[in-house]
């Protein structure tokens, strides 16, 4: 877009973020105080204290786009080190004195690199490509002069809210960039660090001041009240190819839970990086943007975020490349005119696993990743956004996505011309601050008056007939099948839509039907079915009663159930880390740890009773594989887990087919049944820092034992149940009496 001005660039976009620079304003440093981590002022780029300037340019952008909000970053986690200052301007100096105790050093006392970018393209980033070195953010004082800037930030006026980079909640960050060989906080540090900085900051900010945060595609549930949003900076291992379903599956439930979650107002977005082909070379960004494979991601990445989200989405480069990070082209799908949402999120299409579908109100969104190529049907005729072909037949392409537009509301369908911006779309005006990152709107205009016509997926449907007056729904539950069939009743014609609080999907149909999961226990379910004929459309809804008995083989008393303990030398274990410890008042684990000692990581790990391993996980700690296995027993709801298995059993390694990801989330696995006292790992922990742990944990879905009632309690740790007497009296005695609690225990839950 080379005929917009930077400003008419900018403003195309609803959220952006970079450096106070960009947005007209500048940390009031001078020759008395020249460090910029240190001001705690700001002035405009004129130097006016009034913010004059920046002011006028947020006008000036908020004329174009009154939707966009900006944000300027605050870093904490690294900084601008430079040692030899002699002769140089206070503006070429770092982010804090060479001499401050808030940089982190290592054995030989130089500060730690932090970060940095491949300059030369060889592929290989080394010590002269440094641009930051790492802050330790547990100081106290960090976390005011944080805290200070981002109040600071907030009485210009001049922008709307905060970037934090860098935020993991479950593992560290503070190693050397080159090599990641050491760590300098623990992750209990860490964790414990970045939530004070955002208490601290919204005590200065309050409530309606923006904070989002990178979380890659982790979720960052401590942090959840505290944050309006996380920007999902996806990030691949190899520059030269995409994503895999696995990877997206990840993307897509964090996605939706930020959605859900988060503090209102909501900015969550997504960013998806582009396959490079020639890596390095700058002046072909901008066709390989264009490509018709990263066409297709940007597709896909749109439209996971649309099924999934009300938040925003960029697809641009690979951070891989020695190039700034974020630039993008503008695409023309981009300025489809949707509308606004009026149907839930991550709805799944006709039950096809992969297959999502969203309505807005000019139209729809699909997402496919289902593993093959799918026709949908519409009612009527509508338009794809990506190629403009109107028909009530469109093929959508596996790991793909499109917007379909109804006919009657797109007379002014844009064409399918291709539009790019130019590379420097995103470039920051200084050459010390971070990339500007800007994000286009998933939904870019006002919902219109024009009701498209409503869609089914396979067949076209008959909408002529009026809407029944007695609607009805008879339902019953097969407690041996475990399913819930309905039935439509005093109905005919129309389109239908089942809805149900077991799924987040819908159906059509003049049936639905549910398989609950062995273990699921769900006490009831509400089921919905809306018919509409055109714009007529009445709704039944019903609550069907699902109590039941757990099947399977359950003893009358699980205590002494578990006839093998886990490690083959209880005499080894040291610590026990006890079932409901409450974390510092903001987290819960509802399993325990066993500890042997330092450094005796080769322990072999046995099965405490037949089970079979139905979820597993592989992630990197402390720079190693750790692996979470999820078994299940013969006795319905009735769960355990280990974590931080080290070397599991090749048997098990087979299944676990995917490269190490930095989130513990499991993923089922193809089921594997094994025996009381099969070996299913070799070794415990981290063997380079010889931390020799192994966390254990049962859970009960039908809470036969007591489960937590604390308030901090979340996710699979609410239906945790205390395990010492799962084992024989003599086992239990010893494991109560090595419990060491370094966190308060929820009272009464396992004594």
């Amino acid at each position: 877009m080379p005929d917009l001005s930077e400003v008419e660039r900018l403003a195309k976009h609803d959220l952006m973020w970079s450096g106070t620079w960009d947005l007209g304003l500048r940390w009031d440093n001078s020759d008395e105080q020249p460090y910029r981590g240190m001001a705690v002022t700001l002035a405009d780029v004129d130097g006016d204290d009034e913010f004059t300037a920046a002011i006028a340019m947020k006008e000036d952008l908020l004329g174009i786009n009154p939707n966009l909000r900006t944000l300027v970053e605050i870093r904490y986690r690294d900084g601008r080190f430079v040692g030899d200052e002699a002769g140089l301007p206070w503006w070429d100096l770092g982010h804090y004195p060479p001499d401050s105790p808030y940089w982190i050093r290592d054995a030989d006392g130089m500060p730690v690199p932090g970060w940095g970018e491949d300059s030369d393209g060889d592929g290989v980033l080394e010590a002269d490509e440094v641009l930051g070195s790492l802050i330790d953010f547990r100081n106290t004082a960090v976390i005011e002069l944080v805290a200070q800037k981002a109040r600071a930030l907030k009485e210009t006026g001049a922008v709307d809210g905060i970037f934090l980079d860098w935020w993991n909640e479950r593992y560290p960050t503070s190693a050397s960039f080159l090599d990641w060989s050491t760590f300098y906080m623990s992750p209990e540090e860490e964790l414990e660090a970045r939530l004070a900085i955002l208490r601290r900051i919204r005590e200065l900010v309050g409530d309606d001041f923006l904070i989002l945060v990178n979380t890659n595609e982790a979720k960052a549930p401590l942090s959840a009240s505290l944050i309006n949003g996380t920007f999902m900076e996806v990030w691949k291992a190899d520059w030269s190819t995409g994503y895999s379903v696995d990877h997206l599956r990840t993307v897509e439930e964090t996605l939706f839970w930020a959605s859900e979650t988060l503090q209102e107002p909501r900015i969550n977005c997504l960013e998806g990086w582009r396959v490079v082909y020639d890596y390095g070379n700058e002046a072909a960004q901008v066709t390989e943007r264009d490509s018709s494979e990263n066409r297709q991601w940007m597709r896909l990445f749109t439209t996971l975020a649309l099924t999934h989200s009300d938040g925003h989405v960029l697809f641009g480069d690979d951070n891989a490349e020695p190039t700034w990070d974020h630039h993008h082209n503008w695409y023309d799908f981009w300025d489809t005119d949707l509308g606004q949402p009026v149907g839930p999120k991550g709805q799944v299409l006709d039950g096809i696993d992969g297959l999502f579908i969203r309505e807005f109100t000019n139209g729809w969104a699909v997402y496919n990743r289902s593993g093959s190529p799918r026709t949908i049907t519409w009612s009527g005729d509508t338009t794809a956004a990506s190629s403009g072909e109107s028909s009530q037949v469109h093929v959508l392409g596996d790991m793909d996505g499109e917007i379909y537009l109804a006919v009657a509301a797109t007379s002014d369908h844009p064409s399918a011309a291709t539009t790019t911006a130019p590379a420097t779309t995103a470039v920051p005006t200084t050459s010390s601050a971070p990339p500007v990152t800007t994000l286009p709107p998933v939904t870019t205009l006002p919902p219109t008056t024009t009701q498209p016509p409503p869609p089914t997926t396979v067949a076209p449907t008959t909408t002529t007939a009026p809407p029944p007056d007695e609607l009805a729904i008879d339902c019953a539950f097969d407690q041996q099948a475990l399913t819930v069939s309905c039935t439509a009743t005093g109905s005919t014609g129309g389109s239908r839509r089942w809805t149900s609080s077991l799924a987040s999907g819908w159906g059509d149909g003049d049936t639905y039907e549910r398989t609950l999961n062995w273990g699921e226990n769900a006490t009831e379910a509400t089921v919905q079915l809306e018919v509409c004929n055109g714009d007529d459309c009445t709704v039944a809804t019903t609550t069907v009663n699902l109590a039941r008995e757990p099947s399977g083989d359950c003893p009358s008393d699980f205590n002494g159930w578990f006839t093998t303990f886990p490690l083959d030398d209880l005499s080894s274990v040291q610590t026990v880390g006890p079932p409901g410890r409450e974390i510092d008042g903001w987290d819960y684990k509802g399993h325990g740890y066993f500890r042997v000692p330092s450094g005796q990581n080769m322990v072999d790990v046995r099965l405490p009773t037949d089970a079979t391993l139905v979820n597993a996980a592989v992630y990197i700690e402390a720079d190693e594989a750790q692996y979470s296995l999820t078994f299940r027993t013969a006795c319905e709801g009735l769960e355990f887990l280990f974590d931080h298995i080290g070397t599991p059993v090749p048997a098990i390694g087979d299944l676990i087919d995917w490269e190490p990801t930095e989130s513990s989330a499991g993923f089922p696995v193809e089921h594997l049944s094994l025996l009381e006292g099969d070996l299913i790992g070799t070794s415990i922990g981290t063997v380079g820092d010889g931390n020799a742990f192994v966390d254990f944990g049962v859970n009960d879905s039908f809470a036969r034992l007591r489960t937590p009632e604390s308030p901090l309690a979340y996710g699979r740790h609410l239906s945790a149940v205390c395990f010492y007497d799962f084992f024989s009296p003599e086992v239990a005695s010893v494991l109560r009496s090595r419990i060491k609690q370094n966190q308060p225990v929820e009272t009464g839950f396992c004594p």
